[in-house]
């Protein structure tokens, strides 16, 4: 091999590493948000309690989620049980769910306050509780 056929070479591998490099860096930002972490570099939480959907509601507001981004962080495994209670907050917070991110975050406030260790299926339970008093008082 002569001099330039190596230099050709280190170029052409240089290259084809910058490209790699770009496209996953590209693909990193599109997906940035997918599941329970919002950044990388962050450990992905396991939503267990309300303590958990706090610090987790702190990440999707960081991230600007929307509600599938918001689904997947809080209801990972896709139980059923937890899935009925954020459709129920998601109902009248469709187009707003930084609005349901505030009410995500008042009913885990609530249920902490009565029970430092509190379920995040107790913190769902207040947040819709909370929801449908301030519903009912506009009527």
């Amino acid at each position: 091999m002569n001099n330039n056929t190596v230099y050709i070479a280190v170029g052409v591998l240089v290259v084809v590493v910058l490209a790699v490099l770009t496209w996953r860096r590209s693909i990193a930002k599109s997906n940035q948000f997918q599941g329970p972490m919002s950044t990388w570099g962050q450990a992905p939480l396991k939503m267990k309690s309300a303590a958990d959907l706090l610090t987790m509601i702190e990440r999707l507001r960081g991230a600007n989620a929307s509600w599938p981004e918001i689904t997947r962080a809080i209801n990972p495994k896709g139980k059923r049980a937890i899935e009925a209670l954020l459709s129920t907050i998601r109902g009248p917070h469709q187009f707003v769910p930084h609005t349901a991110l505030n009410v995500l975050e008042h009913g885990c406030r609530q249920a902490l306050s009565e029970n430092s260790r509190a379920s995040l299926r107790d913190a769902l339970s207040e947040a819709i509780q909370s929801m449908n008093k301030v519903v009912e008082a506009g009527r």
